[in-house]
């Protein structure tokens, strides 16, 4: 068992997540060049982003290349604990709007798909997923690249 499991062997994830909340914060709130600031993700973002990260990287080393948008777009549903039914239909509330950008950057930073190829998980236009990338894809790919990889396939499979 690592070093860093809970107690119980329950979740690795605590320590790493509870040592990089820190850095990623202190990235977001660096200032940008031309002045404008940047959008932070909350420290409940980051904890969902992370954990969503180690189950995509979980389910794509059990499976390859399998509809990684769908599989992404479902770790991160369920990290937030959403329906996907309401992320992906057409409601203009701005916490679903700002909670659904930040899905469609993690999509997209993880997969590194076309903006065209989330779209059409999230049934938006590429120029909506193009508008989200710009607003969250530094935040994500700061948060994510704080993980180490790990290769652990998927339990059903036995790979």
């Amino acid at each position: 068992m690592p070093d860093c499991c809970d107690p119980d062997g329950s979740s690795c994830a605590a320590s790493i997540i509870a040592t990089r909340i820190g850095d990623v914060l202190r990235i977001e709130a660096a200032p940008r060049r031309g002045g404008a600031s940047r959008p932070s993700l909350s420290p409940q973002d980051i904890r969902v982003m992370l954990l969503a990260e180690q189950e995509f990287r979980r389910q794509r080393a059990a499976r390859g290349y399998m509809k990684q948008c769908d599989q992404a777009f479902a770790c991160i549903v369920k990290g937030y604990g959403a329906q996907p039914s309401v992320v992906t239909r057409p409601d203009r509330d701005p916490e679903l709007i700002e909670m659904r950008q930040k899905m469609m950057a993690f999509v997209a930073v993880t997969t590194g798909a076309t903006h065209r190829q989330v779209g059409l998980v999230f049934k938006r236009d590429h120029s909506s997923v193009g508008s989200a990338c710009a607003r969250f894809a530094a935040a994500v790919r700061a948060t994510i690249s704080s993980v180490q990889p790990t290769s652990k396939p998927d339990a059903e499979t036995d790979a």
